[in-house]
């Protein structure tokens, strides 16, 4: 399954949307369903709006992109960046929070700042 639907669910919620070119075919295929949210923070640059979309989207040289379904950005704004699985959850205790079952949301931020 592809999650085509995660802008007009970030839209239905109020949020402020940019869908990135190509997001509802992006991915490493097919997800198996969806059990759970991984939310993390970027540990990115300490200015910008999203200056880690490119990275979450793209990946970086140890691991290929995308990284996460959603970037938000600073300004609470809802950065969409792929609809099929994503690199996010890590190491899991249960299968249900993998990757294949969850919804990756990367915030910007440091993770030292406010």
């Amino acid at each position: 399954m592809m999650l085509t639907m995660l802008a007009d669910i970030a839209r239905s919620a109020g949020l402020r949307v940019v869908e990135q070119p190509g997001w509802r075919t992006r991915g490493h295929g097919q997800m198996s369903g969806v059990r759970a949210v991984v939310c993390h923070h970027t540990a990115g640059s300490p200015s910008g709006n999203a200056p880690s979309l490119g990275v979450v989207q793209n990946g970086r040289s140890d691991l290929a992109g995308p990284l996460a379904h959603y970037v938000l950005g600073r300004d609470g704004t809802v950065y969409v960046a792929a609809a099929g699985l994503c690199w996010h959850a890590g190491a899991v205790l249960n299968n249900d929070w993998s990757n294949n079952y969850s919804v990756g949301i990367e915030a910007e931020a440091t993770g030292a700042d406010d």
